[in-house]
């Protein structure tokens, strides 16, 4: 089938798309928050839960989604993308700040790689060896090394923009 997943305070929904013009539920299943966001990476979800850390949701039977793994090392998770095994959590609150790099090998026990940065962070996209962190600009982070991002560019926004206008979302295609 082709699915959306949709989340809320407590749970996510599997969403039947294959009809879009009669979406229908198939499958609900509870987690400890209402994510901030939701990202599916193979046959689980990933939801930045703010001060709850990182869920992951095991979707492989869309009746019966099921949380099996949390990373509560960020206090602050705003959002989440995956790449292969990493999954790459921003934080922006609660003074707990960064990039978080976790190996999600094993998603009953995600490990933190690194913490990087020191900052507010929005949003990430990740696209073959390189992190776009939006945080206020854009950073752009090589991580071939995922212990050991570093910074490769950098964009500013033009000072005329910088006090009414901030970067807090990225995509990359």
């Amino acid at each position: 089938g082709q699915y959306a997943y949709a989340t809320d305070r407590g749970s996510v929904s599997v969403i039947d798309v294959a009809d879009p013009a009669a979406p229908r539920e198939v499958g609900r299943g509870a987690v400890e928050c209402g994510g901030e966001g939701i990202t599916v990476a193979g046959k689980y979800a990933y939801l930045p839960c703010n001060d709850h850390g990182m869920h992951i949701v095991d979707i492989s039977d869309p009746r019966d989604p099921k949380q099996v793994g949390t990373f509560h090392g960020t206090d602050g998770a705003m959002d989440v993308t995956v790449a292969g095994k990493l999954a790459y959590i921003t934080s922006m609150e609660n003074d707990v700040f960064g990039l978080y790099i976790v190996d999600v090998s094993d998603p009953k026990s995600p490990k933190q790689v690194v913490r990087y940065g020191d900052w507010m962070t929005g949003g990430i996209a990740v696209q073959g060896h390189y992190a776009y962190l939006a945080r206020g600009n854009l950073s752009v982070l090589d991580v071939t090394n995922a212990a050991t991002p570093k910074e490769v560019g950098f964009f500013d926004l033009p000072a005329d923009l910088a006090t009414v206008s901030v970067a807090w979302r990225v995509a990359v295609a």
